[in-house]
C-alpha cells in the first residue's frame, strides 16, 4: 500500500488523538503566550516598584535631612540660649565682684583712716611724751646744779 492510501484510511481514534494533540498544542501555546504576558507584567511591577522604591528612599532621605536640619537648628538655638544665659550670669557675677571690690575698697580706706588717726595720736603723745620726760629732764638738772 501506497502511503498516501494509508493516510486516508485512519482510523477514526487517530482523529481524536490527532484532535487532541491539536488542542493540547494549541492550548500550550496559548498558556506560553499567557505566561510570556504574565512575566512581561511581573517585570513591569518590579520596575514600578523599584521605581517606587526608589522615590519613596529619596523621600524619606529628604525627610531625614529636613529632621536633621531642624534638629541642628534647635541645638544651634539651644546653644545660643544657653551662652546667652552664660553671658548674663557673668555679667551678673561680674557687677556683683565690682561691688564686693568697692565695698572691700571702702572698708580698706576706712581702717586706713582709721590707722592714721591712730599714728598721728600717738606720734603727738610721743611728742608729748618727749617733751615731758624733757621738762622733768631740765627739771631734775635744775635741782641737781
Amino acid at each position: 500500500m501506497s502511503q498516501s492510501l494509508l493516510d486516508d484510511q485512519s482510523s477514526p481514534a487517530e482523529h481524536t488523538v490527532e484532535a487532541r494533540l491539536q488542542k493540547l498544542e494549541v492550548a500550550v501555546n496559548s498558556q506560553s503566550c499567557e505566561l510570556a504576558l504574565l512575566r512581561q507584567h511581573m517585570d513591569d511591577g518590579f520596575v514600578l516598584m523599584r521605581s517606587d522604591m526608589a522615590s519613596r528612599l529619596a523621600e524619606a532621605g529628604r525627610a531625614s535631612a529636613e529632621c536633621i536640619r531642624e534638629s541642628e537648628r534647635r541645638s544651634d538655638d539651644n546653644l545660643k540660649a544657653v551662652a546667652s544665659q552664660l553671658q548674663s550670669q557673668m555679667v551678673e557675677l561680674d557687677k556683683r565682684q565690682e561691688a564686693r571690690m568697692v565695698e572691700f575698697d571702702k572698708r580698706q580706706e576706712a581702717r586706713m583712716v582709721e590707722l592714721s588717726r591712730r599714728m598721728d595720736a600717738f606720734s603727738r603723745w610721743m611728742v608729748g611724751l618727749s617733751f615731758g620726760v624733757a621738762v622733768l629732764l631740765a627739771n631734775m638738772a635744775s635741782r641737781l646744779f
